[in-house]
């Protein structure tokens, strides 16, 4: 067999496999977008989660509990009362409660295809609509918000002195102080990544990893 013989034969067997990574990764990337497969609704004094499958999961609601929000996206739910916090794991079909302090005041939710980030004036609420579990991160006294970064895996909140990383996959909040004297310049932020970016450093946040890297 000839030397050209053989390189034609490799250059082959290498579009082959290069063929077949590229079909593995367009499968995997695939697999990963996620289409609105839940809705929740109301009905006879419950909340209902509703999968695209079979089954409903129901939480009955107490006396004198108003509804205040509802929302659904990818596998995820989420309701708001006067009295708690709802989220619905349609990875698990079933609904997880947080109680509300009775003093808090909640300012704004968000709702991922994976996460809930319900932000209040004294505490952070994340839910992680994988395990279907709540995490609360109290705020330091006086410590208020200046951006709130979310995306469909992965939050980041930042204060004036640090900033706490949330994973819709892993773990609670995660806190890393900031650099003092020093803003923040950009921003970045994918499904999965987030990166805040100092004048001599950059802050990096990762969904799969659950901690904070620092790049100098």
């Amino acid at each position: 067999m000839t030397i050209k013989v053989l390189l034609h034969i490799a250059c082959g067997v290498l579009l082959c496999v290069g063929f077949v990574l590229t079909l593995s990764c367009s499968t995997v990337w695939a697999q990963e977008r996620i289409t609105d497969q839940v809705a929740v609704t109301v009905n006879k004094g419950r909340v209902l989660g509703i999968h695209r499958g079979e089954g409903i999961a129901r939480i009955p609601l107490a006396a004198g509990e108003d509804i205040v929000d509802i929302q659904a996206k990818g596998v995820t739910g989420f309701v708001q009362t006067s009295l708690r916090l709802l989220g619905y794991s349609g990875t698990l079909q079933r609904w997880s409660p947080q109680e509300l302090e009775v003093s808090e005041q909640v300012v704004r939710s968000y709702v991922t295809p994976r996460l809930i980030l319900v932000v209040g004036e004294q505490r952070i609420y994340g839910f992680q609509g994988e395990i279907g579990r709540w995490k609360v991160q109290e705020l330091r006294p006086r410590e208020t918000l200046r951006q709130v970064i979310v995306k469909d895996h992965v939050a980041v909140l930042v204060t004036a002195n640090q900033a706490l990383g949330f994973s819709a996959f892993t773990g609670g909040f995660f806190s890393k102080d900031l650099p003092h004297s020093q803003d923040i310049i950009t921003n970045h932020a994918n499904d999965n990544i987030v990166i805040l970016t100092f004048n001599d450093r950059q802050l990096l946040f990762r969904s799969g990893l659950a901690i904070w890297a620092e790049l100098r």
